[in-house]
């Protein structure tokens, strides 16, 4: 298992995560 390239994902993901988070918030508040 590549340790540098879990790393990128788990960033990646978290990233995800609250840019998702925080669009349906603003939806959620619209």
């Amino acid at each position: 298992m590549d340790f540098t390239a879990g790393l990128v994902w788990l960033l990646v993901a978290s990233a995800f995560v609250l840019f998702m988070t925080r669009a349906w918030h603003s939806s959620m508040a619209a």
